[in-house]
């Protein structure tokens, strides 16, 4: 009898990169429990410690300290949480845990790098890789587009709060969230939605590749040019180009464009005119086989 089952999210994120990288089972397993560790601590916002400060969080020994004496429900959630999915509530196996994943996790799939021989004296937030200042300012200008849709949404999770105070540290909390949630996305499998604080980044990134198909389909179309437009990436369509197996809008960024287009096509006539012929074509591709995820439907 299993005690505690992992999270689906975890279990498809171990799978995804099992099949999507050099990593063994056991290296896609301690770095996702590794970065699970350094990430809670984020999470508590307390990534100004060692990064050997994970196991005392994890071990649940009783600790007097201001910011542990004062998180908030969900941040004692996640500790409780992350006590069941991460292994190393002991020093010393913490201390193995990093040593592995610095010396068999390649580099390119690290998101923190430290030296091994003086660990004490290393901070998390150092230790991380962080984005070229050209992806901040994406991310800044994203946030700022988010805010937006929290103050035009009366049951967004912020609004619950009493007096202003509260409601301006409720903001403060969810878009630092939303800052790291983001700092955490990599390939497209990796771009997951959250109900909570309004972000959906598949269909995001689906609209925006759209527009640029539709800016190019109607360019070539209004200067009389004739065309046959191809997706020559397997990364387009990775379940059929690996297994010939149908994709998805989780899978496949061109599932999910597909998938959008026919969705507007159905808003309304305007919709209609504008992108239908776009999106029957596409739906039709040679070589390309799609359906919605039966979570989805």
């Amino acid at each position: 009898m299993t005690l505690f089952k992992p999270p689906d999210i975890l279990t498809e994120r171990l799978k995804e990169l099992k099949d999507n990288s050099e990593l063994d089972r056991e290296q896609a397993q301690l770095l996702l429990q590794v970065e699970l560790g350094f990430a809670l601590m984020e999470r508590l916002e307390i990534d100004d410690e060692p990064v050997t400060a994970v196991w005392a969080i994890l071990s649940g020994m009783p600790l007097r300290h201001p910011r542990l004496q004062n998180l908030d429900e969900l941040q004692r959630r996640a500790v409780a949480n992350a006590r069941q999915i991460i292994p190393f509530s002991a020093r010393f196996e913490w201390l193995g845990a990093l040593r592995f994943y610095i010396r068999n996790i390649p580099q390119n799939r690290r998101n923190y790098d430290f030296d091994i021989q003086d660990l004490d004296s290393q901070i998390i937030h150092a230790a991380k890789h962080h984005p070229h200042p050209h992806d901040t300012q994406a991310i800044a200008q994203e946030i700022n587009r988010r805010a937006l849709d929290w103050i035009e949404d009366a049951n967004f999770i912020a609004w619950e709060g009493d007096g202003i105070l509260g409601r301006a540290e409720a903001v403060r909390r969810l878009a630092a969230c939303y800052w790291r949630s983001v700092e955490h996305r990599s390939y497209y499998k990796t771009l997951r939605a959250n109900e909570e604080l309004r972000a959906f980044p598949r269909q995001d990134l689906a609209a925006t590749t759209a527009g640029v198909i539709v800016q190019a389909v109607g360019r070539l179309l209004r200067g009389g040019v004739l065309f046959h437009a191809y997706f020559v990436d397997a990364a387009w369509a990775p379940n059929y180009a690996k297994e010939q197996q149908p994709d998805t809008p989780r899978t496949s960024l061109l599932a999910a464009i597909i998938d959008l287009l026919c969705e507007y096509v159905n808003e309304d006539v305007i919709s209609q005119a504008l992108y239908q012929s776009i999106a029957d074509a596409l739906a039709d591709i040679d070589g390309f086989s799609w359906e919605i995820d039966a979570r989805d439907r």
